[in-house]
């Protein structure tokens, strides 16, 4: 039943976290291969081709505007956020 959802409880075993990869280059939308891992607050996204990562802090930049990466202010984050994508990431056993 979605009844539970639908009045704001998630279930004990919900996700907090996933993983995904952007393959679709260079159409539709010109954007280069990529995967990352997105949390309620986070968005840690690798573009393997250049070795350019993004981080963005969803919180207090809604429309990712401002890349934190190389912010030492959130170098734990992106310890934390790696680590999360390399273990959600060999869950599914995608390949680099």
């Amino acid at each position: 039943s979605l009844r539970p959802l639908l009045q704001g409880k998630a279930p004990k075993d919900w996700r907090t976290a996933f993983y995904y990869r952007y393959y679709e280059y260079p159409q539709p939308h010109r954007v280069l291969p990529h995967y990352g891992v997105r949390t309620e607050r986070y968005k840690l996204v690798h573009y393997p081709t250049t070795g350019e990562w993004e981080l963005f802090d969803l919180q207090v930049d809604l429309h990712e505007m401002h890349n934190r990466y190389a912010d030492p202010l959130y170098w734990e984050v992106c310890e934390e956020l790696k680590n999360l994508m390399m273990h959600l990431r060999s869950e599914i056993k995608d390949e680099p």
